[in-house]
């Protein structure tokens, strides 16, 4: 009989440590289980800041591309903070990749000044755009995928309507999406990224533009659904010379707006 206590003695030991596992187990998840839901709880602007980044930098590009901040204009991080509402952090981020796009410059003893346009930038961006895009538009008509070719085409229906009814911010998306899309259907990644950039540092010119030749997005539109009808009907020659159409036309509407738009302009930097 004494034998057989040692093993019911044993269970008891065991049970009990058993409990006092369990307990302690319980206790380290319910603190975890706490700390996981302070941690969420967190405001936003307490969490890392990688979407707050991309939230100052796609706001300051674009105040720089509408012209709330104008060429040549100068700023500083604690005066673009105040206008975005958020810190000082992830402005200066942003600020260092605007500076290595151009659109922001860095100048000793004066600080941040906005990138100043000037009709030889412009000039520039254009011959740029004439050596690339007609290029472009000819690889798109032979490589574009059927479901590329549709989307093209509904984004020209859908310009049409918004050219009709003259909404121009709606319509210089529009515009910014075409050329993407033309440039994504090439399969050249490399031609791709060209573009992008390209596109990005011309953006102020077509804001300009827009807002002071008031027939220009009829005009864009038409010549975009050239270029689209010959990349539905894979004709490449036709693409090019409908892309270096619309390019030029660009450039001629640029060279009638120079005395309207001088005070935004430098003759050179």
């Amino acid at each position: 009989m004494g034998g057989m206590m040692r093993p019911s003695g044993t269970d008891r030991s065991t049970e009990g440590a058993g409990e006092a596992g369990a307990r302690s187990a319980s206790v380290k998840t319910g603190r975890s289980k706490a700390g996981a839901t302070r941690r969420s709880d967190r405001p936003l602007s307490d969490q890392p800041a990688i979407p707050l980044r991309a939230h100052a930098y796609d706001s300051v590009k674009q105040r720089i591309i509408d012209l709330t901040y104008r060429p040549g204009a100068s700023l500083n991080e604690a005066q673009i903070s105040a206008d975005l509402g958020i810190g000082r952090t992830p402005v200066h981020m942003a600020i260092m990749r605007l500076a290595q796009e151009g659109l922001i410059e860095i100048v000793p003893r004066r600080g941040l000044i906005v990138a100043p346009l000037t009709i030889r930038d412009i000039q520039s961006l254009f011959e740029a755009r004439l050596v690339n895009e007609p290029a472009a538009a000819r690889l798109a008509a032979s490589r574009a995928s059927e479901e590329e070719r549709a989307s093209l085409t509904a984004g020209i229906t859908e310009g049409q309507v918004l050219g009709r009814n003259g909404a121009r911010e709606a319509l210089m998306a529009i515009d910014q999406n075409f050329h993407a899309a033309v440039a994504q259907a090439t399969r050249n990644s490399i031609l791709e990224q060209l573009l992008r950039g390209l596109h990005d540092r011309a953006r102020r010119f077509y804001y300009i533009s827009w807002n002071f030749d008031s027939g220009l997005e009829v005009d864009t539109m038409a010549e975009h659904r050239d270029v689209v009808d010959a990349i539905i009907r894979r004709r490449p020659d036709d693409a090019e010379a409908a892309m270096r159409n619309h390019i030029e036309s660009s450039a001629r509407v640029f060279g009638g707006l120079q005395d309207t738009v001088g005070d935004l302009l430098r003759t050179s930097r």
